[in-house]
């Protein structure tokens, strides 16, 4: 399998950010110090892509935030996460604006480790372990 059949997907520590967020065009988070990353990678043949979870969210609510960027969806944090935890279910919609283009057998992901590893471990949705 080539290269260009993968999606690389970046996922920022605490307090970082990524591409849903405004900072992101004027100093990306992943080559702040030499350049965009993603956009080298991608100038490059390589379908990379800078994910925005809570910078200082719960390991929950990214993974939430980061499984709807994926699938293009709306951000549901659960029942039972929202009654304990007294937040909203529901977050952010990514519906109109799916993180990437496709995610199937014929494009499957790869997620580099940093603080995102923790949160790809953890998602909910049935299938994602399956899936990484």
């Amino acid at each position: 399998m080539n290269h260009t059949e993968y999606s690389y997907i970046f996922v920022h520590g605490l307090s970082g950010w990524g591409r849903y967020d405004a900072q992101y065009a004027r100093m990306p988070y992943w080559g702040m110090r030499n350049g965009d990353l993603i956009k080298h990678l991608n100038d490059n043949g390589y379908h990379a892509y800078a994910a925005s979870v809570a910078p200082r969210g719960s390991a929950w609510d990214r993974v939430c935030e980061l499984y709807a960027q994926l699938t293009g969806t709306i951000t549901d944090y659960g029942k039972a996460h929202r009654e304990k935890y007294g937040h909203a279910r529901y977050g952010k919609d990514f519906s109109a604006d799916s993180l990437i283009p496709v995610w199937d057998k014929q494009h499957p992901l790869v997620l580099p480790p940093a603080f995102g590893t923790d949160v790809e471990r953890q998602h909910p949705c049935s299938g994602w372990q399956r899936q990484l």
